[in-house]
Parts: structure tokens; sequence; C-alpha cells
């Protein structure tokens, strides 16, 4: 059987690059970014990476609650994220993917003072995480929520980099696309 030209692949003498996603809450149909749930956020990160679902499940997946909270609270956000920093820790993630500013802004609080200002919707940032004596470095992308209500991804220079981004948390690219600003509608 011919490998997967979409599969990601390590380079001789490099580790495969071991990437995660964070969203905010599960959908209807969405309890862990399953890119089989049809009209689900990972559905349209899939097709709009062009990649196979069996290649968007590479990715360790996770939504900073486990159940859609009555309304957001940016406390129980932040605990969460520091739960999901644990998360990536354990699973030696290299790189994330954060869906949306509220995921971002909860990993910002997490994180200060390292990065505060750092996490803006469409952008990429690199952080030192050095935790039980080890030193790491973590690289974060953040696009806006991919979900069906997001105008921003009306605009299809929105979904390319949406695309680059998530192909570049499966280890199929090298670094991130040009990131571009736009208005965001629906985040």
């Amino acid at each position: 059987m011919a490998p997967d030209r979409h599969a990601p692949r390590a380079r001789e003498g490099e580790a495969l690059v071991i990437g995660a996603v964070i969203g905010e809450a599960p959908g209807r149909t969405d309890s862990a970014l399953s890119p089989y749930a049809p009209n689900s956020a990972a559905a349209r990160l899939t097709a709009m990476a062009d990649v196979a679902p069996c290649v968007f499940e590479m990715l360790q997946r996770r939504n900073l609650f486990a159940r859609t909270p009555s309304s957001w609270r940016q406390p129980e956000a932040v605990d969460a994220a520091w739960r999901a920093l644990g998360w990536l820790r354990t699973i030696g993630a290299d790189r994330v993917l954060l869906l949306g500013a509220r995921v971002a802004q909860a990993f910002e609080r997490a994180l200060v003072p390292q990065i505060i200002g750092c996490l803006p919707v469409w952008s990429s940032t690199s952080l030192f995480d050095i935790a039980h004596g080890e030193r790491r470095i973590l690289h974060i992308r953040v696009i806006p929520h991919p979900s069906g209500r997001n105008r921003v991804y009306n605009a299809p220079d929105a979904r390319r980099d949406a695309a680059s981004a998530v192909r570049w948390a499966l280890g199929l690219e090298d670094s991130p696309a040009t990131l571009m600003t736009y208005v965001n509608q629906g985040d």
C-alpha cells in the first residue's frame, strides 16, 4: 500500500511532529473535535485543509470544556487552559492550534506573564515550556473559531490561512503562511 501523500512523516533523524488542536466546548455533534461529525468545526477544518478525516485524527484533540457551559466564564476557562497545558506536556505536543479568540485569551491569561498580549486571532508564537526540569519549545497558532456562523471564513484568504494552520499542526507544512489581519465578525 502506497503511503498517504497527506499523512505527516518525520524527516530522517527527526521525531514525528505531535500536533494538537484545542477548541472551546463540544457542539451538538462534536464531542471530541471529530472530523466525521457533519457540520462540525473539525469537519470544516478537514475540508479546508484538504486532508482525509483519518489524517485530521492524527492531531491530538481536546476542548477546554467537556460540556458547553451555559455562559463563558473567564476564570473557569483559564483553569481549563492550565489543565490543557498539563495535557499538552503529557502528550509531548510540539505544535498547538487554538480555535478562537476566547480559547486564546484563556491560554494567554494562564501563561501570564510569559506571553501577555501575544495571542491575538491569526497569530503565531513560540514559548519556552519549563516543567519538571525539562525545557522545550511549544509553538502556538491561533485561528478564528471555525463555527458555521463565523463569517470571516467567507474570505478565500481566511480559508487558505486556516488550511495552512491545520497542515502546520499536522506537520505537513514547516512554517505558518503569511498571517493576515481580518475583521472578525463572528469569533
